[in-house]
């Protein structure tokens, strides 16, 4: 197993919380892969997410600001969450991950999350296959995000 997977694979390992931002969420529930995600993870997001968002979250916790972030855009506000708690965070926003990389901060977006999924044995092969068909869609990833995504799956599913 080369490095980088190991990186992952150690990233998955320690995830039991997660926040989470709109356009995330509503991959997730189009895909309706975000049930799964609560079941193995917890999901938090702040208050301008879940008002953008405007759909019931039942089950999502809401992180206050330990600073006051309101003249932020909610993306930024998330940003600053996620760098005060150490969080990690599921974002579609490549400037938003470039930011959370130059941090160390763990992220992911959409398609990490399904490879997640599949890693934590809470979706098998078949699930993974419809939510990716699904993801594809309505996301708009490179072909080396997908090709990426498909690395990762490979080694998921190459474990003992």
């Amino acid at each position: 197993m080369n490095f980088e997977i190991q990186v992952v694979f150690k990233q998955f390992d320690q995830l039991n919380q997660v926040l989470v931002d709109t356009s995330s969420l509503i991959y997730m529930h189009k895909i309706n892969v975000f049930t799964h995600l609560q079941r193995v993870l917890s999901v938090s997001t702040i208050e301008t997410v879940i008002e953008e968002y405007s759909f019931p979250l039942p089950g999502i916790r809401i992180i206050m600001p330990k600073l006051n972030f309101s003249d932020l855009q909610t993306d930024e506000q998330l940003l600053m969450v996620s760098v005060q708690g150490q969080n990690p965070l599921i974002s579609e926003d490549r400037m938003i991950l470039m930011k959370l990389d130059e941090r160390k901060i763990p992220y992911f977006n959409t398609l990490m999350i399904l490879n997640y999924l599949r890693y934590k044995n809470e979706i098998m092969d078949p699930e993974y296959n419809e939510f990716l068909k699904e993801l594809k869609k309505i996301a708009r990833y490179s072909d080396t995000i997908y090709e990426y995504g498909k690395f990762v799956c490979e080694e998921i599913r190459s474990r003992p």
